[in-house]
């Protein structure tokens, strides 16, 4: 792979999936795209460093920029609803388990109220005849 190692593929790689505002299976597989792209222009060009492939490709920021650019209205209104749909389904699992949390609490706290056994003290005193 001449001057690249694949470390540097990898963190350039990683730095763009981090960045891409895309579900996940498809986020992988533009990423898995760029892999194959940058392993095949290596092949054609050995002596190119990580720099050079920035440059052909563009920076993370770059590439991830143009890549939302090319998005079409209907994919990127298909990407937000589904962001938000995620979101709500967390925030509604949350609040379930949150209340069944509570619900758990104040029924051990009524049961242990009740059967809380009520002790004595019984004083025993020798009568000296």
């Amino acid at each position: 792979m001449g001057q690249i190692n694949r470390h540097e593929i990898k963190c350039y790689l990683r730095e763009i999936h981090k960045q891409l505002p895309l579900p996940r299976k498809r986020k992988r597989q533009v990423v898995l795209d760029l892999e194959q792209s940058i392993l095949e222009y290596i092949e054609k060009n050995p002596d190119q460093s990580m720099d050079d492939i920035a440059k052909h490709y563009g920076s993370p920021d770059e590439f991830s920029g143009e890549y939302i650019a090319s998005l079409d209205e209907k994919d990127i209104k298909r990407t937000i609803k589904q962001r938000g749909l995620l979101k709500k389904a967390i925030i509604i699992g949350l609040a379930i388990f949150i209340l069944g949390t509570i619900v758990a609490f104040i029924t051990v706290v009524i049961h242990n109220e009740n059967a809380r056994i009520n002790t004595y003290e019984v004083a025993v005193s020798e009568d000296s005849q």
